[in-house]
C-alpha cells in the first residue's frame, strides 16, 4: 500500500480527528472547492464528508471500510480492539453515514437536494457559489452569536449589517440552486455571475465516457425527463406558464437522446 494510503487508513482507524483529516486531505486530496470548505465549515457538518472522501482516498470499498477494526485513543500507544469492542465501533461508524446531529443531517439534505453539483456538467459558477453560501452562512452565524452576547454593543450596527446582508446572500445563492435544479439552466441574478462564459462551454465529449459512467448519466436523464413531464403536468392543471417547464422538458430530451445514441453507437462496435 502507498505510503499516503497507508496514513490515511491509520486516520480511519483512529478517533479521526477533524483537524488532523483535514490536514491529510489538504495534502492529497485533488478538490480545491473541498479543501476551502473542510477549512471553513463547522466540523460536525463537514465530517461525515471528510470521512467519505478520505474513504476513497485510501482506496477501501464500502465493505472493507464498514469492517475496519478502531483503535481506541491511547497517548502512549495503540492496542487492538476486542471483538467486542470492533463490535461497538462499526455502530459509531455507521452514524458517520447516518449522523443523529441536526446539521450533519442538515449537510445531507442539502447534497440530496442539489445532486446536480456532483455531476461533470454542472458549472463552475455553482460550485464557487455553494462555497460562498457556506461563507455566508458562518458569518451570519457568527454575527448573529455577537448580537445575542451583547446587543448594546458599540459594534451592533455593523454586526446587524452582517447579519442582514449575509442572509440576503444566503437567499440569493439558493434561489440560483434551485432554479438550476428545476431548469438544468442558470438563472444569472446572483452579483458576479457571469452566464456567457458559463454556458459558452464546448459540448462534453460522450465517446470519453466508461460505460458505467455513460450508462449512469442516461439513467439520470430518463429519471429527469419523467420528474419534468410530471411537473409540466402539474403546471398545465394549474393553468400556469408552462413555458420554463417545457424549455426544461426539451433540454432534458435532447440529453437523453445524445446519450442513448452513444449507448446505442457503442452496442453495434
Amino acid at each position: 500500500m502507498e505510503d499516503f494510503k497507508q496514513k490515511i487508513t491509520a486516520w480511519l482507524s483512529g478517533p479521526r480527528n477533524y483537524q488532523e483529516g483535514v490536514e491529510l486531505y489538504r495534502l492529497y486530496g485533488c478538490n480545491l472547492r473541498l479543501k476551502k470548505q473542510f477549512a471553513i465549515e463547522e466540523p460536525s457538518l463537514a465530517h461525515p464528508i471528510l470521512v467519505e472522501e478520505l474513504r476513497q482516498l485510501s482506496g477501501l470499498t464500502p465493505e472493507e471500510f464498514k469492517r475496519l477494526p478502531r483503535l481506541a485513543y491511547n497517548p502512549g500507544k495503540s492496542r487492538a480492539l476486542a471483538p467486542a469492542d470492533i463490535t461497538l465501533e462499526v455502530k459509531i461508524e455507521q452514524s458517520d453515514y447516518e449522523p443523529t446531529t441536526a446539521p450533519a443531517k442538515k449537510m445531507l439534505r442539502f447534497r440530496e437536494r442539489y445532486p446536480f453539483l456532483s455531476e461533470p456538467d454542472c458549472p463552475d459558477v455553482l460550485k464557487i457559489l455553494v462555497s460562498d453560501m457556506f461563507t455566508a452562512y458562518g458569518r451570519y452565524k457568527e454575527a448573529h452569536a455577537r448580537l445575542r452576547e451583547a446587543p448594546d454593543s458599540e459594534d451592533t450596527v455593523a454586526d446587524c449589517r452582517i447579519v442582514v446582508e449575509e442572509y440576503l446572500k444566503n437567499r440569493a445563492i439558493r434561489e440560483e440552486l434551485e432554479y438550476y435544479r428545476e431548469h438544468h439552466r442558470l438563472l444569472g441574478k446572483y452579483p458576479g455571475m457571469n452566464i456567457a462564459d458559463s454556458e459558452e462551454q464546448p459540448a462534453e465529449d460522450l465517446t470519453l465516457l466508461t460505460d458505467v459512467e455513460l450508462l449512469r448519466r442516461l439513467q439520470s436523464a430518463k429519471t429527469n425527463v419523467s420528474k419534468q413531464k410530471k411537473a409540466l403536468e402539474g403546471v398545465r392543471a394549474k393553468g400556469q406558464d408552462p413555458t420554463s417547464r417545457e424549455e426544461a422538458l426539451a433540454k432534458w430530451n435532447e440529453r437523453k437522446r445524445l446519450l442513448q445514441e452513444e449507448t446505442d453507437r457503442r452496442k453495434k462496435k
